[in-house]
């Protein structure tokens, strides 16, 4: 019979399970049923197997020490015999019971999988899968309630050989696994909350549940560690060291076994009504019914909002937290509460650039591009304005309007992050493709789906804008990108990318209303209720009292007070009480930059619990200020009003950057970036606006030491420890900055960085251009031989920064431009010469390798050196130097490349003559240099001019550079496999360009675009031949050339540009061009 006491805590339990408020620590007794040993006797029976050892150890870590270290026997033949004692283990009747409820998370030192094991087979029972955590690298997000994390403390006999998590054998595996736990431990509260937690399963008889115990007490502070149960199948009298055990701990014993307990949750706990029910999100496309699973749908939420059925009619919410940003309900437009301003709507707008005008409306300039369907119309077009303009509102509004039309799906990037995942977003869009084309009637084809992308505060994601719009190019997927930041911001970063908007793209809007504005805005604001009265005299007000201004005339009227917008700002700071003042000061340093706080950084930060946080703060006098949302994947997040308000509460009471420093500290010393929400946020918060990429700087280079400092040995991740050590390049600091670079390329990219975090090549750039800086300042201190071995670094570096995920154009400029502070350190004119030669040989290959829209700065530098290296004349007289002196044929490359860039310039016969002695002058260092990779490069390009009849000879020439070439080509690889196409070489021209889009083409947008068409002798598209073979989708099928007997595989082309429905079998006939990819059947006609 249970007494009173024991019986309301099983209460107590029994309803915070319900409310998914439990966490689960589970012992070896949790296996015990199963007929799983206790450690104790897991222990002796490795004594008896392994005779040979101490057999006067008792302690399990010390007993398999001893073991690994004594002859014959070894870590493995271990590791296969407790395996064997686990690995049969079958789940009980409580295990499957155990699924069927809502843990807040469940933690395990037992090394059996009889947890994992229950979620799996229990399909039909259980509430949620399991999800099981380890090893040290991984990211949780504990608001993501689809499924249940199940943390393996000490290793598991799943994890295989070698890898991280495996079982916890020996002294040095207990020491990370110590690491290991603490990374765990960290997160129970942000899983748990208010809840509690119970342990199961541990006799109390031994260390290991006591230090973990101890260890939470350590994190969390004894004060906000709620009180916790423990579940004994016998609880023996307690003395008073026992007593103080528990109660020093906030553990209440209970007398109730495993097996009872999980009974007496099926007796007498229903099955939660809110079972996780996989749900399918639906939108509507061209007239069609579309769906994407749950599962999918959660992953894209971790990069990118997708608008759909559901939330395009949402309730419309408050209108007051509508206009003040809080109230983020799409049903909101269905209502049209929003203001629409005349660069979103008047189809008579007029932009002006210096002498450019541009008329036209935002609204149907998105709506036209959508009927283009080329990926050569692929655009992104940029919104810009102060802060506080209505950009995010009028984006809002084009997605609503988009969405309804049923032209598009859109895609609303998460501005928070400062990762993105490319793949996954193309992967969404050729599902969306492959989905609509099953609704499309048999032998029907639409054109392939064209996305409207949605980046506000794109300036923190202005590396990803571009990179965007060539990637879906590069693998022909149509897209037109929409992206808005503010114009200072905008502005500055810019500076520092290798890649411009036309302004024919770019659309400012103005703080100021113009004429037509006032009177709608007044007419939409008395509709609304916020004046009681319209009139002439509201022009003068608006001048007057809001200097016509939008943000301070929509907040000042919106807002209950009606009071102007510093009294606003002062009144609410200043009549918080302290708990709620700190916690509005911290989400305010994270708002001004447009970041929301999530919930779990704040607590911490905060020092208080849970509960505390919920009655001291958000239920008091928070309601005003601090606002809540939470996002797709379920975390609760805070920000203000407006980031706004954020800055200016920042300006007015805590802007002194010393006092912005320790408030960060006092912040991320709390920080967990295995929460993956926090760390998004925080990487966001350091590497875009707070560490050396930040425009303006706000803090110091010591200030922002600290933090970094503070974060980083915590937390090692690796794009925080890298931009630490650009911060120490920036600071002088070169040995420390060569210590962080090092030590970012060695942290493994993590599943959060896979693809699409931090790569080696912004590392290696980085270490690239430190190298090059020490080269140079050992020069002026006349240390060459140091000098050259930091050059010799800096080469490496640069060499293996360039090609990978993308291609990069800072590696190129970065490694081009230390040739050329080289030639400017050195007085003599020949080795001057050589070293810009070297520069503008660099430059040349990353013409050939990079966009077009990233070759900004490529042109800035290359016209600076040749303004140095001067004319003709200049070069003819260090040509014989160069040979004698340096065995270089750079004279002569460059006398050549001098030459091209004249004819560049010229047309007809002049140009013909110009590129004639161009090749003169390089056959004659060819003569001398008969394998230089420039002279070469530059002869073939040369030829391609003078001789493009003589393919052989052309042929010729680029296999003869491609044997030379030290760096990977994409003009040269592309060249390559066209030429040896057209000269029947196919088996060759297939593995030139299958090196071209593995390589150095990937993510280059000319991947999937087709040009240079095949002509026959009179200069004409030549008509090829063949049968439809295969149809995958409409942008994808395949040819058979019967015209081209010796071709031993098909040529691709696009069924939804046929002016015919293709169906295999068609006779067709065709033109052939050259993407980066290969061959591409284009024109395609019925026979």
């Amino acid at each position: 019979m249970l007494d009173n006491g024991t019986q309301k805590a099983l209460q107590d339990l029994l309803h915070q399970i319900q409310q998914g408020k439990v966490a689960l620590f589970l012992g070896a007794g949790a296996s015990h049923a199963a007929g799983g040993p206790t450690g104790k006797k897991l222990t002796e029976m490795i004594k008896e197997k392994f005779s040979n050892i101490n057999q006067a150890l008792n302690d399990f870590i010390e007993v398999c020490q001893d073991v690994i270290d004594t002859p014959p026997y070894n870590r493995n033949e271990l590791e296969e015999f407790i395996k064997s004692k686990l690995e049969s283990l079958q789940p009980t009747r409580s295990h499957k019971i155990m699924t069927k409820y809502d843990w807040a998370a469940i933690f395990t030192t037992n090394f059996d999988d009889l947890v994992e094991v229950a979620y799996r087979i229990n399909t039909e029972e259980r509430l949620k899968p399991c999800h099981t955590i380890y090893s040290e690298r991984f990211q949780v997000n504990p608001s993501d309630r689809s499924k249940v994390c199940l943390f393996k403390i000490m290793g598991s006999i799943t994890a295989t050989e070698g890898e991280s998590g495996h079982m916890v054998l020996s002294r040095a595996d207990y020491n990370r696994a110590l690491i290991r736990r603490r990374k765990y431990l960290e997160l129970l509260s942000d899983f748990v909350k208010t809840g509690t937690t119970i342990f199961i399963g541990y006799s109390f008889g031994d260390r290991l549940v006591l230090d973990i115990i101890d260890d939470l007490i350590e994190i969390y502070g004894k004060d906000r560690l709620p009180w916790s149960y423990a579940l004994f199948d016998q609880l023996q009298p307690m003395d008073e060291k026992m007593q103080h055990m528990f109660s020093s701990r906030k553990i209440i014993p209970l007398e109730y076994n495993f097996d009872n307990f999980f009974k007496l949750l099926d007796k007498n706990h229903k099955i939660p009504a809110e079972k996780y029910v996989a749900m399918n999100v639906r939108l509507k496309l061209k007239g069609h019914a579309l769906e994407i699973s749950d599962a999918d749908e959660r992953q894209y939420a971790e990069y990118f909002e997708i608008l759909n059925e559901e939330k395009i009619y949402q309730q419309p919410g408050e209108k007051d937290k509508f206009f003040m940003g809080i109230n983020k309900s799409w049903g909101a437009f269905r209502e049209n509460w929003d203001f629409k301003r005349d660069l979103y709507i008047s189809s008579n707008f007029k932009r002006i650039y210096g002498e450019k005008v541009f008329s036209g409306c935002l609204k149907d300039r998105v709506f036209d591009e959508l009927k283009k369907h080329d990926i050569e119309n692929n655009r992104v077009i940029l919104v810009t304005g102060m802060s506080g303009v209505g950009k995010t509102m009028m984006l809002r509004r084009l997605a609503y309007d988009v969405y309804r039309s049923g032209e598009a799906p859109v895609i609303i990037v998460s501005s928070a992050r400062i990762s993105f995942d490319y793949k996954l977003l193309a992967s969404f869009i050729e599902n969306l493709n492959h989905e609509l084309n099953q609704k499309i009637p048999e032998g029907q084809h639409i054109p392939p789906i064209k996305p409207v992308i949605i980046i506000d505060d794109a300036a923190s994601l202005i590396r990803h804008v571009n990179r965007l719009k060539d990637y879906l190019t590069s693998r022909g997927r149509p897209a037109l990108i929409i992206a808005a930041e503010r114009t200072g911001e905008w502005d500055l970063m810019w500076k520092t990318f290798p890649f411009r908007i036309p302004e024919e793209n770019i659309y400012e809007l103005s703080e100021q209303l113009t004429d037509d504005e006032k009177i709608k805005i007044i007419d939409h604001l008395y509709n609304l209720g916020y004046i009681q009265t319209k009139g002439t005299f509201w022009d003068a007000i608006i001048d007057r009292e809001f200097e016509n201004s939008f943000f301070a005339m929509i907040y000042t009227l919106v807002h209950p007070s009606k009071k102007p917008l510093n009294l606003i700002i002062r009144d609410q700071y200043q009549n918080l009480t302290n708990l709620t003042q700190k916690a509005f000061q911290y989400i305010c340093c994270f708002h001004q930059f447009n970041l929301p706080m999530n919930l779990e950084l704040l607590v911490r930060s905060l020092k208080c619990n849970y509960t505390d946080f919920n009655s001291d703060v958000i239920g008091k006098d928070a309601a005003k200020v601090i606002f809540e949302e939470q996002d797709e994947i379920g975390n609760i997040l805070y920000r203000t009003h407006h980031r706004i308000i954020a800055k200016k509460t920042v300006e007015s009471f805590f802007g002194d950057p010393e006092m912005q420093k320790n408030i960060f500290l006092e912040i991320f010393k709390e920080a967990v970036l295995t929460n993956r929400k926090e760390r998004e946020i925080c990487e966001k918060l350091l590497v875009e606006h707070i560490g050396p990429n930040a425009r303006p700087q706000i803090l110091s280079y010591e200030q922002q030491r600290q933090i970094f400092r503070a974060i980083c040995e915590k937390n090692p991740v690796r794009s925080l420890v890298h931009h630490w050590g650009v911060l120490e390049v920036d600071d002088h600091q070169p040995l420390e900055a060569e210590r962080l670079l090092k030590w970012a390329l060695e942290i493994p990219r993590d599943d959060i960085e896979s693809y699409r975090g931090e790569s080696d090549q912004n590392i290696l750039t980085s270490l690239g251009s430190l190298y090059s800086r020490m080269g140079i300042d050992c020069i002026r201190k006349s240390k060459i031989k140091e000098a050259e071995e930091y050059f010799e670094k800096a080469e490496a570096s640069f060499q293996s920064a360039k090609h990978g995920e993308f291609p990069n154009a800072y590696a190129y400029h970065s490694h081009a431009y230390m040739w050329y502070l080289r030639g400017n350190q050195t007085r003599d004119e020949a080795e001057k010469i050589n070293y810009y030669a070297n520069a503008l040989e660099i430059l040349s290959i990353a013409k050939d390798n990079l966009n077009e829209e990233e070759l900004q700065q490529i042109y800035e530098l290359e016209t600076l050196i040749w303004s140095q290296i001067g004319d003709e004349a200049k070069i003819a007289q260090s040509l014989e130097i160069l040979r004698e002196k340096f065995n270089s044929a750079r004279g002569y490359y460059l006398n050549a490349e001098l030459l091209w860039r004249m004819a560049q310039e010229k047309e007809g016969e002049e140009r013909k003559k110009i590129f004639e002695l161009a090749l003169r002058k390089v056959e004659k260092g060819l003569k001398y240099f008969s394998n230089d990779e420039h002279c070469l490069r530059l002869q073939s390009k040369l030829l391609k001019e003078l001789s493009p009849d003589d393919l052989n000879g052309y042929y010729e020439s680029l296999t003869k550079w491609k044997a030379a070439a030290t760096t990977p080509n994409a003009w040269l690889l592309y060249e390559l496999g066209r030429t040896a196409f057209i000269l029947g070489y196919y088996d060759y021209s297939k593995e030139f360009f299958k090196e071209l889009e593995t390589g150095v083409g990937m993510g280059h947008k000319l991947r999937s675009r087709p040009r240079n068409p095949i002509l026959d002798e009179k200069g004409y598209k030549k008509e090829f031949e063949g049968n439809i073979v295969n149809i995958l989708s409409s942008y994808e099928g395949y040819i058979r050339c019967e015209a081209l007997r010796s071709l031993r595989y098909t040529i691709a082309f696009r069924p939804v540009a046929c002016k015919f429905t293709p169906s295999p079998g068609n006779s067709v006939k065709f033109h052939i061009e050259f993407s980066y990819r290969g061959p591409r059947a284009e024109n395609v006609r019925k026979i």
